[in-house]
C-alpha cells in the first residue's frame, strides 16, 4: 500500500504566486498590474506578503474606506481622516480604523510610496439613529438609513445623488505623505453624465489637483 503527502500553500503564498505569474505575462506586453487592497490591519496581517507582493504590483490600490457601515450596531464614518479617542477605546480592529492609520501602517511595512495610490470613495455610508438625540460616533444605530433616489441601496448614497464632495482635505493629506496617486470607488457615482455640472466632477477634480492644472474641460 502507498502513501503520498502534499503541503497546501497558505493563501499568501499562492495569491503572491498568482501576481508573479500575471506580472510575467502582462509586463512583457507593456501592461501594468494592480491590486485592492484591505483599508484594515486585522485583514493585512494574515493575508498578505507585503514584502513579496511589492515586486510584482505595479501599484497597490488602498480601499480608504467602509471602515464602517450597516453592519455595525453603532454610527461610524465611512472614510474617517484620523483616529479619535473613541477609535481607541473600542480597541481591536476599530483603533486601526482611519485612514491616516492604514496608510502609514502599509508604509510602515515596507510599501514604496510611489506604488501606493490612496482610495477615494465616492459614496458615503447611513444610519438610522435608535435616539435622535445621540448621533455621534459608536451611538447606537437602528439599521441602515433608507435608500437614496437612484441607487435605492439602504445605507448607502453616492455623490451623484447629493452633489457634494468635501474631500478637499483628503487631497492635501494625499500630497502631503507622497504617495503615488489617488484610486476611485467608484466612477459610476461620479456625476458622469454631467448633470449638475462638467462630467466626471470629481475624477476631474483629483486628476487637477494632482497633476497641477485645472481641467475646465472635463476628461472622459
Amino acid at each position: 500500500m502507498s502513501s503520498c503527502s502534499f503541503r497546501l500553500r497558505p493563501p499568501q503564498e499562492n495569491f503572491v504566486l498568482l501576481l508573479k505569474d500575471l506580472s510575467e505575462a502582462l509586463r512583457p506586453r507593456g501592461l501594468l498590474l494592480s491590486a485592492a487592497l484591505s483599508p484594515g490591519r486585522q485583514n493585512i496581517e494574515p493575508a498578505y506578503d507585503l514584502d513579496e507582493m511589492v515586486k510584482y504590483l505595479d501599484f497597490m490600490n488602498v480601499m480608504n474606506y467602509d471602515y464602517h457601515g450597516d453592519w455595525d450596531p453603532f454610527i461610524g464614518h465611512n472614510a474617517p481622516m484620523f483616529l479619535t479617542q473613541k477609535d481607541v477605546e473600542h480597541g481591536e480592529p476599530f483603533q486601526w480604523f482611519s485612514l491616516n492609520y492604514t496608510m502609514n501602517y502599509y508604509l510602515g511595512r515596507g510599501v514604496p510610496s510611489s506604488q501606493l495610490m490612496m482610495g477615494f470613495p465616492l459614496y458615503g455610508r447611513g444610519f438610522k439613529l435608535q435616539d435622535p438625540s445621540k448621533h455621534a460616533p459608536y451611538d447606537p444605530s437602528n439599521g441602515p438609513m433608507d435608500g437614496c433616489p437612484y441607487s435605492e441601496e439602504p445605507g448607502f448614497c453616492g455623490y451623484n445623488e447629493n452633489n457634494m464632495f468635501n474631500d478637499r482635505w483628503e487631497l492635501d493629506y494625499l500630497k502631503s505623505i507622497g504617495v503615488g496617486g489617488a484610486m476611485l470607488w467608484s466612477i459610476d457615482t461620479d456625476d458622469f453624465r454631467g448633470l449638475c455640472g462638467p462630467k466626471y466632477a470629481i475624477a476631474n477634480l483629483i486628476w487637477s489637483e494632482l497633476n497641477g492644472a485645472a481641467d475646465s474641460e472635463g476628461r472622459e
